[in-house]
């Protein structure tokens, strides 16, 4: 049996989810990388306590307290001390183009609410649509590099890398893009009488730069490419 305490902040999405993925110091007499064990910890067992936090977004993340928390041994994931390196295959997984998806969202609400409006036809509205449909195509072609990757029993630490950069960034620049393509309109939120895309622009502006940190920043993204594909010295 193990007893954790601890806490941490920002995980998100734990006031709805069952579970936790949780890394914790098990050797304090090693290197700080070679004293982490994996766990996969229930969020009812007594002793977690999940306390709100509201960003100035308006969106809500977490900051988790684990005091006395007894989990067995089947909770464990990997061996013990061996944290790290499950966490290593977890964040290569992570680094999808997640961002694209939601750029496949946006640009959908975007073109709708055009053709609703009349403005597809303004050659200024087709450029900047085109612009990230584009985006949106070269996303694809990259997730399908790192889906092939995983598929033939690779990591795909290259391909996500290279995925989770450009679709994040291409989020952030589409996001840009349309809120000055539409205006002080695009600011209006979900809800508001005259956003356009039912609020998609705003949210996508908001949200878009979040996802050019987590999972590792953009700077960490672009020295894994240069590390690991071109073989560049260590930037760090």
């Amino acid at each position: 049996e193990w007893v954790i305490d601890g806490a941490k902040m920002f995980t998100t999405l734990a006031q709805e989810a069952a579970y936790v993925f949780l890394l914790a110091r098990t050797n304090p007499d090693v290197a700080k990388h070679r004293g982490l064990t994996m766990f996969l910890v229930p969020l009812d067992r007594p002793g977690i306590e999940i306390r709100p936090i509201e960003t100035l977004g308006g969106e809500r993340t977490n900051a988790t307290f684990y005091n006395g928390v007894r989990v067995g041994d089947a909770a464990r994931v990997g061996a013990v001390d061996g944290g790290w390196g499950v966490m290593t295959v977890a964040r290569a997984f992570e680094r999808q183009p997640a961002a694209h998806y939601e750029a496949v969202r946006l640009l959908e609400r975007v073109v709708a609410w055009a053709e609703a409006a009349g403005m597809l036809d303004d050659p200024a509205v087709a450029e900047r649509i085109g612009r990230v449909a584009m985006d949106n195509e070269v996303g694809r072609v990259l997730g399908e590099a790192l889906a092939d990757a995983i598929d033939g029993g690779e990591l795909g630490v290259v391909e996500g890398s290279m995925a989770k950069l450009f679709t994040s960034e291409a989020l952030t620049r589409a996001a840009a893009d349309l809120l000055d393509l539409f205006g002080p309109e695009a600011v209006l939120q979900h809800g508001e009488a005259g956003a356009p895309a039912e609020g998609g622009v705003e949210h996508a502006h908001r949200h878009a730069a979040v996802t050019t940190i987590y999972a590792g920043t953009s700077e960490i993204q672009r020295s894994i490419i240069a590390e690991r594909a071109l073989g560049l010295p260590r930037s760090r």
